[in-house]
């Protein structure tokens, strides 16, 4: 997985119902456009933030990009 800002940290958790995929942002400033690179990953069918922002989901040939706006701690599902 690839941030497009170094020091945000990310878990992705993978389990029989889906991903889920944990944020805290280490900057002390809200991100307007984070960009997640996931590398091959369970299949999912949408990208839902339980902080109720949007999250653009674009496929690559590797995997997914994923880009959203991060203030503090956000935990992104993604059901299959």
């Amino acid at each position: 997985m690839t941030l497009s800002k170094p020091v945000v940290e990310a878990s992705l958790l993978t389990g029989p119902e889906g991903s889920a995929l944990v944020l805290v942002n280490y900057t002390y400033q809200p991100i307007p456009a984070l960009k997640i690179q996931l590398p091959v990953i369970p299949p999912f069918r949408q990208a839902v933030s339980t902080e109720g922002v949007k999250v653009e989901v674009r496929r690559t040939q590797t995997g997914a990009e994923l880009t959203l706006p991060l203030e503090w701690t956000d935990i992104v599902l993604l059901p299959k």
